[in-house]
């Protein structure tokens, strides 16, 4: 197809035969390109469904342009005046002299949540009521239960545990280097036996 038989009058612009017909886009006059219009019927399937039911392409690109434009609710601004209405409940609790605890019960939140709110207003802490009391005995860690294993010099513990090595002064005869050592050599003697 040559230039001057797209410029006519009668060439089909802005459609599936003028993309087949050779208008590749760079002289469409139509407000949707033919190569345009060609990849969105393929692949656009509301599109191509409103092109076969009559409706013109100037209309679809007018509708597609208004939903756009709406006014899209802002969802920040709601985030923002609503963490400011909890940062004034937060400070009026506060000056009533409520503790972190008390104003999450209150208002339903964590207690880190409150606190990380106060810090932001630079309120002080108040003194939690309910925290251990004085003379009570507090609960035992679960690592306080646990023995570590007894080290002695002359073992290979002790070497393992890098607390006497090789030039260290060891107390014992023979020393924990020695032991452990003499335990690898056996160790290397018994595997070289099994295989």
């Amino acid at each position: 197809m040559t230039l001057v038989a797209m410029i006519e009058d009668g060439f089909p612009h802005g459609t599936v035969e003028g993309f087949r017909l050779g208008c590749k886009g760079s002289i469409c006059p139509a407000p949707l390109s033919c190569a345009a219009f060609s990849v969105r019927y393929r692949g656009d399937y509301a599109f191509a469904k409103a092109v076969d039911g009559g409706e013109s392409v100037e209309s679809i690109l007018a509708r597609e342009k208004a939903a756009q434009a709406r006014p899209v609710r802002n969802v920040n601004d709601e985030r923002i005046s609503n963490a400011n209405q909890k940062r004034r409940e937060v400070r009026h609790r506060h000056e009533k002299g409520w503790t972190d605890r008390q104003i999450a019960a209150d208002m339903g939140e964590t207690i880190a949540y409150v606190g990380k709110l106060r810090r932001q207003m630079e309120l002080p802490v108040h003194p939690d009521r309910k925290g251990p009391e004085k003379g009570k005995p507090r609960r035992k860690s679960r690592s306080q239960g646990r023995r570590r294993p007894h080290l002695e010099h002359g073992t290979v513990s002790m070497y393992t545990a890098k607390k006497c090595r090789k030039g260290d002064p060891c107390p014992a005869t023979p020393s924990c280097h020695e032991v452990a050592m003499a335990y690898k050599r056996a160790w290397l003697e018994r595997t070289k036996e099994a295989a």
